[in-house]
Parts: structure tokens; sequence; C-alpha cells
């Protein structure tokens, strides 16, 4: 399945739209992971709309991968974000394995259902796809709420050794932000 260089990708989502509060567009999962299943979900964050839903993956070993393309030796930042919120079958929240291609990318691990988790990295784009794979959870089920591809400046983030390596997002902060609301848009 093609899917476009730039990509916000609304998890377990209904359908495409535009969002409210950010202006990005969000297309839904649907048409490209046939894999796992949509769960409603109730959180404090469930009035942004990529939040009110999120796809869960069978516990078993297999990698459940989003593929998307890209340009190959182009810098992307890849963004995935993880609500559990509150379910009627939360019993254990889950621990998983994030993976980029064949390279173990983070481990997930939901301590509140009510926070969201955010994994980011930026990467060298090797190919002209990527993919970006759950797996392996040691509890509870895999599940990601949204994905997000984005295609940077060709002069941003540029080192000797982008080649056998990635960066990873060790913390995001916003000094003199006027609300605690997240701040997104298309790069």
């Amino acid at each position: 399945m093609y899917i476009l260089p730039s990509n916000s990708i609304d998890c377990g989502g209904d359908g495409n739209y535009s969002d409210k509060k950010t202006g990005l567009a969000w297309i839904s999962d649907n048409g490209i992971m046939n894999q796992g299943k949509t769960v409603d979900i109730q959180s404090s964050n469930d009035e942004w709309e990529p939040y009110k839903k999120r796809r869960d993956f069978p516990t078993d070993d297999k990698k459940y991968c989003y593929t998307l393309d890209t340009k190959e030796r182009r810098r992307y930042l890849v963004r995935e974000t993880f609500l559990y919120g509150s379910t009627a079958t939360a019993d254990t929240y889950p621990s998983f394995l994030l993976y980029l291609d064949a390279t173990k990318w983070a481990t997930v691990t939901v301590f509140d259902g009510s926070r969201t988790y955010v994994k980011e990295m930026i990467i060298r784009a090797p190919s002209s796809s990527i993919d970006v794979c759950l797996c392996c959870a040691t509890t509870g089920s895999p599940f990601i709420s949204t994905l997000e591809l984005r295609p940077l400046n060709l002069s941003m983030y540029a080192t000797d050794y982008e080649d056998n390596f990635y960066m990873k997002v060790a913390d995001r902060v916003n000094f003199g932000a006027p609300t605690k609301d997240p701040i997104r848009e298309d790069l």
C-alpha cells in the first residue's frame, strides 16, 4: 500500500479528518493495517480525536508492522504515541517492544493508563520504505494510538554517523508555552 511521505496516522481511527486543534490531516490506518483490532478508550485526552481509539495487536511473538514510504537517504522524524486509557478489559497494563525495520528501537511499558507515552527517533532512510513494528508483549497486548512520519529539512540533524545509527529523542521541552497543550504542525 502506498502512503505519502509525510503522514499523521490515527491508529484504530474510523476515517480521515483534519484536526481542529492543530490543522493536521489525519488518515485512518484501516486501509493500511489489517491486523489487530480497534478499541474505544476513555481518558482525560479523549477530546483530541487521535486519542479516542487505539489499535491492539495479538499477544504473540509476531511483528506487526506499518510500512511507510520514504525517500532513500532523506532524514525523517518518526513518532509513535500510546494512550492506553481506561477500558472494561484493562486488567494488566502492557509492556512490549518497538522495532524500526530489524533494529530494536524501544520498550513501551505502560504504568498509568491516562498518560500518553511518546517514542520518537530521527533517522536517515536506508531505502524507499521503512517498517515501524510492534511485538513481543511481556504483559498485556501491544497497541498504538498514532504514528507520524515527518520529512526533515535536509540540513537538520546531520551527523557523521547517521548511516549507521539513529537519533533517539530523550525529551522534548517547550519553555514558556502558554498552555500544556501539545504543539503539532506539519514540517
